[in-house]
C-alpha cells in the first residue's frame, strides 16, 4: 500500500499520466486448472518470476494458454 501511494503521488506531481496499481497484499487471484496438451501449455508455466510476485502474475496471465497453432487454440 505504501509503495502504491508513493508511486501515485509521484505520477500526480509529475503529471506523468495514469497507472493501474495492484498492491500484492490485496490481490486474491485464483489459479485455474488449465488444460495441458502436447501443443498447449499455460503461460505461467513458461514465465520465471520470484514467488513473492505469484499473485500478480496469476492475476495478469493466469487465464492465458500458449498454443502451437490457431486450430489448437480454437479447440
Amino acid at each position: 500500500d505504501d509503495t502504491a501511494a508513493q508511486l501515485l503521488e509521484l505520477l500526480e506531481a509529475e503529471k506523468a499520466g495514469r497507472v493501474t496499481v495492484m498492491p500484492l497484499n490485496r490481490l486474491e487471484a485464483r489459479e485455474l486448472a488449465l488444460p495441458r496438451t502436447e501443443s498447449s501449455v499455460p503461460l505461467l508455466d513458461r514465465l520465471k518470476f520470484k514467488g513473492l510476485f505469484r499473485k500478480a502474475f496469476v492475476q495478469v496471465f493466469g487465464r492465458t494458454l500458449l498454443c502451437a497453432s490457431l486450430e489448437e487454440a480454437a479447440a
